[in-house]
């Protein structure tokens, strides 16, 4: 346990948090309470390791809001799954799949678009021209 000290009008303080007027010291020297008028030239962390500490307190400040984040969300995740289980112990309003519709008796076969009823047409074939032979004047055979 650290006795507690006075800070002189002059002297500097490296601060990695403030809270609501009390300021985190770096390297865990500790804390001032102090109103905004008490503190002046308030400078930040001037060493790596103080710099450090700064941002770990950031990081955890950031990390606790979103656990209590993910703490609602949870909330929310767990009331929907209870009450899709509630709902699905129920019966339904709608059926999930509908039954199939009946095919009617009287339906019209164009024969013309009916694949089936087609004879199988070949495109047109163009002969290859070797090109040691000959060719006619028009160049097509």
């Amino acid at each position: 346990v650290r006795e507690p000290f006075t800070i002189e009008e002059g002297q500097r303080v490296q601060v990695v948090g403030v809270d609501e007027g009390v300021y985190q010291l770096a390297r865990g020297a500790g804390y001032i309470v102090a109103s905004v008028n008490q503190l002046v030239k308030v400078g930040g962390p001037l060493e790596k390791s103080c710099q450090y500490e700064g941002m770990l307190r950031s990081v955890l400040r950031k990390q606790e809001e979103l656990q209590r984040e993910l703490e609602e969300i949870n909330g929310l995740v767990d009331g929907l799954k209870e009450k899709i289980q509630i709902e699905q112990e129920t019966l339904p309003e709608y059926p999930v799949i509908t039954p199939p519709k009946e095919i009617e008796a009287d339906i019209l076969v164009n024969d013309e678009n009916d694949v089936t009823s087609r004879e199988p047409t070949t495109p047109p074939t163009r002969r290859m021209e070797d090109p040691l032979e000959p060719s006619s004047p028009g160049g097509i055979d």
